[in-house]
């Protein structure tokens, strides 16, 4: 446990951290000696607090996360949700619930971090392609679904289907999905699940690009050698402009991934010729 290491580098005392967590000092001095174990929805609420990832603060390393995930028995791989992929960057945090396929891909490429200039990709169950730049991020963190409940999603057909307008066309299971996937956000944030690819900078601030065949084909390219390019061109809404995007900066990109699809589909087939 690395407790001690983290509060103090944040400039907070034993009591004064233990007032931000509703907690007693005499907790916090036995969490730093190891008397007691902190539960998992604590440890989140901790690293959050002192802007750490839980495997940092627990003092887990690259290595064991490795040996871990190689006796994974085969049969415990699926595209079933798992739990919920916390990403934080200058103080901002996004969730996203991945399947167990997914946690698996990102703790089985941990030792590459460092590495293919520190990008990885992550296909999420909310609908998004995340290629995450973890020169720019504060920590990432797998938290299963036992230790809080994952952000709420529907099937791939929902968000195609919300992208289009076409929600009649659903089934009252996949409506009753979307509605409890959507509740809440206003039509510009539903446009952001299906339309939209955004940029999100260490700084804290972001861009947003609507999604069209030139774009989904500019990231199709930029995915193949991820990191690799200091910018990258993604042309505007029409064709009548240009985003220039600094990759380098970028802590987040995030792409609707069903209508990335169909748009870099779409884009083969006009180009087949």
């Amino acid at each position: 446990m690395r407790l001690k290491f983290f509060r103090e580098k944040s400039e907070l005392t034993q009591a004064k951290l233990a007032e931000q967590l509703n907690t007693t000092s005499q907790t916090v001095s036995r969490w730093e000696s190891g008397k007691i174990e902190m539960s998992g929805q604590r440890l989140l609420q901790v690293s959050r607090l002192l802007r750490c990832t839980v495997d940092d603060l627990v003092g887990l390393r690259t290595a064991q996360f490795v040996r871990y995930v190689d006796g994974v028995d085969s049969s415990e791989v699926s595209d079933h949700c798992w739990g919920t992929l916390t990403v934080s960057w200058h103080g901002n945090v996004t969730e996203h619930p991945i399947s167990n396929r997914e946690r698996l891909n990102v703790i089985n490429r941990a030792d590459e971090f460092e590495q293919a200039n520190g990008w990885l990709k992550v296909v999420t169950l909310n609908n998004k392609i995340l290629l995450l730049n973890f020169d720019n991020l504060d920590g990432v963190d797998l938290i299963e679904d036992a230790v809080a409940a994952p952000p709420t999603f529907a099937s791939k057909e929902a968000y195609i289907a919300l992208g289009r307008a076409e929600q009649c066309k659903l089934d009252e299971i996949a409506l009753t999905e979307l509605d409890a996937a959507t509740r809440g956000l206003s039509e510009t944030e539903q446009s952001d699940l299906t339309d939209r690819v955004i940029v999100r900078y260490r700084s804290g601030k972001s861009a947003k690009i609507w999604l069209e065949e030139g774009v989904a084909e500019a990231i199709s390219s930029f995915m193949d050698e991820l990191g690799a390019a200091h910018f990258v061109q993604l042309p505007g809404e029409g064709g009548y402009e240009t985003h220039v995007v600094g990759v380098r900066q970028a802590a987040i990109i995030e792409i609707p991934s069903a209508q990335f699809d169909e748009c870099a589909n779409r884009w083969l087939a006009e180009h087949a010729a």
